[in-house]
């Protein structure tokens, strides 16, 4: 990406064109195709658009300087996606087969397999977002972004969302994967007159109302489905965070991809004995409740939430468990209000930087 023409040139294109117009044939023909991204797009800012000119600027860039490396990544995730859709059937067939909850099976070494996915996700989420300031002030572009019309706040949102939209086929295929998991799950509570769902209420410490527990298990359901799109959301406002304060771009790259990896390798390394034994010595303390929150949404990425082995250990093995899954819905809301403060910082970092023009 040149400097002054290209810069030039978008500023122009800024400022004739409305926020959130389109911006040409091929954006038409994108959203004629994407019908239903037309039909919600009202819901989003309009920097969240697919017709945003910094959206598009940002997908351009993208298509642009892909190499030899992102084409291999994408090939081994999708063999990665392969496996798990081959092991995921195999333990459908089996408990199927066997008379077992569908649901029950899925631990283990499955979880090995099935946590792979996740973390590319997250290093991913991170690398997208990375180069998203440092990039334009290297080609010398900022400053001509920050005098255009569009708000440096709206800057950085277009080019957090191009990020996220890029990665679509990752947490697209994460969540219609946990919505398959999701319905075994409702599967398993329907079978024999509701009796499963009935005997994990049952079991809960202390006990709860029938309707109480089904609501907590419902938010948790919720929380399952819904962690690997607002935790992608988080490392990519990471990602643009680094970016406005590492002039470096393969030293803000190197920091967006690691961080997140190395948390969660910590978190899982420092919690798994903590829950390892769950169901056999019962978790009665208010740490012990804590640390079992934080390795459902952290270390476990929420996959427990969606097992029905998982969850009887929930309810029957912790005080209060049944709160664990209303916790975790709550604990992505605070996931979402981060990724905010870490857009906000960014903003701040990303006025100075262009020499205060919007401050």
């Amino acid at each position: 990406m040149s400097g002054r023409p290209a810069g030039a040139s978008l500023q122009a294109r800024c400022r004739r064109e409305p926020v959130g117009s389109q911006t040409g044939k091929a954006v038409n023909v994108e959203e004629n195709r994407l019908t239903w991204l037309k039909i919600m797009a009202p819901l989003f800012p309009p920097w969240a658009r697919l017709g945003h000119p910094i959206f598009q600027w940002e997908l351009a860039w993208r298509q642009r300087s892909r190499g030899r490396f992102d084409r291999l990544v994408e090939r081994s995730i999708g063999v990665l996606w392969a496996a798990v859709i081959l092991v995921m059937s195999v333990v459908v067939i089996v408990a199927r087969a066997q008379g077992e909850p569908l649901a029950a099976n899925i631990g283990g070494g499955v979880w090995l397999l099935l946590w792979a996915p996740h973390l590319a996700l997250r290093v991913t989420a991170g690398l997208s977002t990375a180069e998203a300031v440092n990039r334009e002030v290297e080609a010398g572009t900022w400053a001509s972004l920050c005098v255009t019309a569009i708000d440096v706040r709206d800057l950085l949102g277009a080019k957090w969302s191009a990020g996220l939209w890029s990665l679509r086929g990752l947490w697209g295929g994460l969540t219609a994967f946990r919505g398959v998991l999701v319905a075994l799950l409702l599967f398993d509570f329907a079978q024999f007159r509701g009796q499963y769902l009935t005997f994990l209420v049952d079991s809960s410490l202390p006990p709860v109302p029938w309707v109480a527990g089904l609501i907590a298990v419902a938010m948790g359901m919720a929380a399952g489905l819904m962690q690997p799109l607002v935790t992608a959301g988080a490392d990519a406002a990471f990602g643009v965070f680094v970016s406005a304060h590492m002039r470096s771009r393969a030293l803000a790259r190197l920091v967006a991809a690691v961080t997140p990896l190395m948390a969660w390798i910590i978190l899982a390394a420092l919690l798994w004995p903590a829950v390892q034994n769950l169901g056999w010595q019962p978790v009665t303390t208010p740490d012990g409740w804590l640390l079992v929150l934080v390795f459902s949404i952290t270390a476990d990425m929420g996959l427990g939430l969606l097992s029905m082995t998982w969850l009887v250990q929930l309810y029957g093995g912790v005080d209060w468990g049944f709160l664990i899954g209303p916790a975790a819905l709550l604990w992505l809301v605070g996931q979402a209000l981060l990724a905010g403060g870490f857009l906000r910082l960014a903003g701040r970092q990303a006025r100075r930087l262009a020499g205060g023009g919007q401050e």
